[in-house]
């Protein structure tokens, strides 16, 4: 799907109009700090600019592939201006883990290699998200679920931009997928968690992180 903008004081479906990268599958935008607007897609990420006009891609130096065969499913930016990525191929966007790119740097270093996903089978980093404090969170699922595996989903926090992680799971909560996560701007995050397959609702709860530990909030299933 393409970028697509409303016109200023829009009020109808005709006032949408699509903008900028008409001809990639846009996985997740973010905001920097500095106004700029990012795209994750299927061939790298983009920053696009404020009236959605124009797009030009992020350098593809240090990333493990060619640009246009990473496929970017998240996106994020510090309050330094630093961006962080998830990165892989084909339909899954975090079989390579989480790239970094720093403000001036040029090229992108992977994050948590040995934490994240490299040290374990057919994982992959499928949400990220940044507090306020620049604390930075990731989830990682076995992308192979529906093949009948059951390793449950990991949640790691970051407060080193990613130089080095902590796993913060509730193991006991039986997650087998951390979706979504959404910060918060008080020491709060929220995400969506379950059992079972991510398109049962019946099986998928709200997690919220207190004190940077994952704990099911009570009597939200279903």
């Amino acid at each position: 799907m393409p970028l697509a903008v409303w016109g200023e004081g829009a009020k109808q479906e005709d006032s949408l109009q699509f903008v900028a990268l008409k001809d990639y599958s846009i996985q997740d935008i973010a905001l920097a700090p500095d106004g700029r607007i990012l795209a994750a897609t299927h061939a790298g990420v983009w920053e696009v600019s404020g009236d959605g006009s124009k797009a030009s891609p992020l350098t593809g130096a240090g990333l493990p592939r060619p640009t246009e065969k990473c496929f970017m499913g998240q996106v994020v930016v510090n309050s330094k201006g630093a961006v962080f990525a998830t990165v892989g191929s084909g339909g899954h966007g975090g079989t390579d883990g989480v790239f970094r790119l720093n403000p001036g740097s040029g090229s992108w270093e992977q994050v948590g290699k040995e934490t994240l996903v490299h040290a374990k089978s057919r994982e992959a980093v499928v949400a990220l998200a940044v507090l306020p404090d620049d604390t930075l969170f990731c989830s990682v699922q076995n992308v192979s679920i529906y093949a009948g595996e059951s390793r449950l989903a990991k949640l790691f926090r970051s407060t080193s931009a990613g130089d080095s992680w902590e796993d913060t799971s509730d193991d006991e909560s039986r997650c087998y997928y951390y979706g979504p996560i959404v910060a918060g701007p008080q020491r709060q995050m929220w995400m969506i968690a379950g059992e079972h397959d991510p398109f049962d609702p019946n099986n998928c709860w709200m997690l919220v992180t207190d004190d940077w530990r994952a704990t099911p909030i009570k009597g939200s299933s279903g």
